[in-house]
């Protein structure tokens, strides 16, 4: 019922009361998903392009004045950027000159660092319809059934744990009346922030889940599982490893979830062998919604939890080799965006970082409609043999022995590997030692280290493969 009224009459209401259009914007884009149009998105990155070289300072010199060129005939000439050309060149460069007075600072948490990005209102309004286009296409609902999030330690600014003032609206309302500054634009921002999470989404932010030896760890796990049982917790969002130690803490309690409906990652990485531990433990659906800090939503998996299906309202997408070509279906390439909705601080062709295979290309655009994401760059092994192996081929090695909860795989030269593992119970390496001997093609299978629990990187996310170049 309370659905219901807020998407029929109050947010309804409240668009034509404000300048709002996310719930419109979000209403288009799910009609958009299986109605492609390419005329809208040529005009889109034809707008984008035109604002970054008439008014950004870097952009001008990237972007030549070439009329005889469409938009997609411009973008895939554009240079393609990485997240120092945005770091090195920001505000000043990167950003447009017309400081319209809407902007926001976001701080982009990635496992190699943070950018921060700027957007302005419009783009907020994006953010928050492809939100709830992900609900509605993981859950069936754009409007939040209960659930609980868990981030990483890097996501806490974002989630809220950063701003001044108690979670509870009621209770922030009246620590707000009490310090004089309910009417200020922050408090009046922190509020909006609670209403959305506590009333349309029905969310409930937690703590990360620290990692320690396992007994301590259940400590923590067993407060979260009887929470999600005695809440009536239909989502659970959270990092792929934080999904995977509750699935272990509930087998080992034998507990059940009746109101458990779907598991949403952060970051997305989930080989076969985790999805399989995970929707076994709570017996519901996993869905890989991907995005990414600096443009937000990028798609969401529909039909297979690893192909997801591209927002061509959010982003154009492409999947390219070492040459800067589009790759042939099935094969392995570099994502790079291109947000079509930041006119604060565009966006273009970026790197985020991340390998894929293009499943589909749509063919009115030319760009990739369906894409299975492998894992992040900097974690794939490039072998001797000029094969790579990519993070998901590793993780399924690992996971595919159900007492193995974490693992660390470093690449000390091209052919010698120190590998960490924590487990739950005691198990023969042996297995794991000829499995990964096979897949890193070598001589002999490398040694394998017990440890108690390993650390995660300082964007609270945990990197399970260290190459060459990164150990260096």
């Amino acid at each position: 019922m309370l659905n219901f009224f807020l998407a029929n009459i109050f947010i309804p209401t409240f668009e034509k009361c404000s300048k709002t259009q996310f719930w419109s914007m979000y209403k288009t884009m799910y009609y958009n998903l299986l109605n492609s149009n390419k005329d809208k998105v040529e005009c889109k990155l034809k707008q984008i392009l035109l604002n970054a070289r008439n008014n950004t300072l870097f952009w001008s010199s990237q972007l030549p004045n070439d009329e005889g060129k469409t938009a997609f005939q411009l973008l895939k000439t554009t240079p393609v950027t990485q997240k120092n050309t945005y770091t090195q060149g920001f505000p000043d460069q990167i950003t447009v000159k017309q400081h319209t007075g809407d902007w926001q600072y976001l701080s982009s948490a990635g496992t190699t660092g943070r950018m921060t990005v700027i957007v302005d209102f419009e783009k907020r309004d994006f953010l928050r319809a492809a939100e709830h286009l992900n609900l509605k296409l993981a859950t069936g609902s754009a409007l939040g059934y209960k659930s609980v999030d868990i981030p990483p330690s890097a996501c806490n600014v974002v989630c809220g744990f950063a701003d001044q003032g108690p979670e509870s609206i009621v209770k922030f309302v009246m620590w707000a009346l009490k310090n004089n500054c309910l009417f200020t634009q922050t408090t009046l921002s922190d509020l909006r922030g609670r209403f959305e999470r506590q009333i349309m989404l029905k969310r409930e932010v937690l703590m990360p889940i620290d990692s320690a030896p396992w007994e301590k760890m259940c400590e923590q796990l067993d407060t979260y599982l009887d929470k999600i049982i005695d809440d009536k917790i239909h989502i659970i969002r959270a990092l792929p490893h934080f999904l995977l130690w509750l699935a272990k803490r509930a087998e080992q309690r034998q507990l059940t979830f009746p109101n458990v409906q779907t598991l949403l990652p952060y970051g997305g990485l989930a080989g076969k062998e985790l999805i399989k531990t995970i929707t076994h433990a709570f017996q519901a659906k996993y869905t890989n919604v991907y995005g990414t800090g600096e443009v937000g939503s990028i798609g969401c998996a529909i039909s297979d939890p690893q192909t997801i299906d591209v927002y061509a309202d959010m982003v154009c997408l492409e999947v390219l080799n070492e040459l800067g070509e589009a790759v042939q279906l099935d094969t392995l390439g570099k994502v790079v965006v291109t947000d079509l909705n930041n006119f604060a601080m565009p966006i273009i062709r970026y790197e985020i970082g991340d390998i894929a295979e293009v499943i589909k290309y749509d063919e009115d655009t030319g760009f990739p409609s369906k894409i299975k994401i492998l894992g992040r760059k900097q974690e794939c092994i490039e072998l001797p043999s000029g094969k790579c192996i990519t993070p998901i081929e590793i993780q399924d090695v690992f996971l595919q022995f159900s007492d193995v909860i974490n693992f660390k795989l470093e690449q000390i030269t091209a052919k010698i590997f120190k590998v960490s593992i924590v487990y739950l119970n005691d198990f023969d390496t042996t297995e794991l030692t000829e499995s990964l001997r096979s897949l890193l093609e070598l001589s002999k299978a490398p040694s394998i280290k017990i440890n108690e629990f390993i650390m995660p990187e300082q964007s609270g996310k945990f990197l399970s493969v260290k190459t060459i170049k990164r150990a260096a």
